[in-house]
């Protein structure tokens, strides 16, 4: 549906005030994509169908995923000074990239 929205955008037909409510609509259509997306992890936690912890470095993940959260932060520097040289977690590798990834995009979008 997002695509057939913004295919309809690209119309040269289209009036100002029909492309202002198409792009209402766009976003919230990706608003509910998102909040089913979030829905369905929750449900996935709830039923415990990420079973799989390993040992995981917080430090090395938090390294590999900083060009991620440097796009999500955009103009806003993100600083990171680690007290240890290595923090040892035993988790879902999964989830904690996406909860590090939903804090700073949670921080930068306040």
């Amino acid at each position: 549906m997002l695509n057939k929205i913004d295919n309809l955008l690209q119309d040269e037909h289209m009036t100002e005030h029909q492309a202002q409510e198409m792009q209402e609509m766009y976003q919230e259509l990706r608003h509910l994509s998102d909040l089913s997306r979030s829905l369905l992890l929750l449900a996935k936690i709830e039923n415990k169908q990420f079973k799989k912890q390993q040992h995981v470095d917080l430090c090395n993940e938090v390294r590999e995923i900083m060009p991620r959260l440097e796009s999500i932060a955009g103009d806003i520097t993100i600083t990171v000074n680690y007290p240890q040289t290595s923090v040892e977690l035993v988790c879902n590798e999964a989830l904690l990239v996406s909860l590090i990834t939903n804090l700073v995009a949670n921080a930068v979008h306040v």
